[in-house]
């Protein structure tokens, strides 16, 4: 389980899966894709992680997208569940834009339509009976200061996952 400001996070620990010659399947929760080339000049700026999860191979399926550019668009491997020959074994890549802003406010990236608690859980509920998690990784909380209930929605996100994954 890893923590990030920002989704740099998952291209590391997904670098350290592909050393180990894991075969996973990557299932990203967002409010944008994260596949673009290059941003900024910087080729490892965080909205090109994605990109080079396809790049290393990896199957990626992304939950919740609902923002991101015309090119991304094009690249994008959303869906309404995981695809019928997804790995066994996955990585969760959790952005907390996924949510609705009206529960998580604190996100640099805010995008309006996002999941409400009861919806991620009940995507996560259903990945962990299906799959195994061999990790998971909790990004973008960007703290507000005297708002404490986006901190503690984290947290608690955390927590019942690990809950999820230990009790499968």
């Amino acid at each position: 389980m890893l923590l990030g400001g920002e989704q740099g996070v998952t291209l590391s620990a997904v670098k350290v899966l592909k050393k180990m010659g894991e075969e996973i399947g990557v299932v990203h929760f967002d409010a944008r894709p994260n596949l673009q080339p290059a941003l900024e000049n910087d080729a490892y700026h965080h909205a090109s992680v994605m990109m080079h999860v396809l790049d290393m191979d990896f199957p990626l399926c992304q939950i919740g997208i609902r923002g991101g550019s015309l090119e991304e668009t094009e690249r994008q491997k959303t869906g309404s569940a995981l695809p019928a020959d997804f790995p066994d074994k996955v990585y969760l890549s959790i952005d907390v834009s996924v949510l609705d802003p009206s529960i998580m406010p604190a996100t640099r990236t805010p995008e309006p339509g996002g999941f409400s608690w009861q919806e991620l859980f009940q995507w996560l509920e259903n990945i962990v009976a299906e799959k195994t998690v061999i990790g998971f990784d909790v990004v973008e909380l960007a703290s507000i200061k005297a708002m404490h209930a986006p901190d503690y929605l984290c947290a608690r996100l955390i927590y019942n996952l690990m809950g999820l994954i230990s009790r499968a």
